[in-house]
């Protein structure tokens, strides 16, 4: 089982690695910029409280 520490360090570097290239694809989208931040951001938080 992976600890708390390990899970956050580990979702720590999945979100800084992907989150630019989601919110590009996202913006593609719904060409508005904060929009595409905040569904990449509920996606993140979708998959933290999995």
């Amino acid at each position: 089982m992976i600890m708390r520490a390990d899970r956050k360090d580990i979702f720590k570097s999945r979100f800084q690695e992907h989150y630019s290239r989601l919110c590009r694809i996202a913006y593609g989208y719904v060409s508005d910029q904060d929009d595409a931040e905040d569904i990449v951001q509920e996606l993140f938080i979708s998959v933290w409280n999995g």
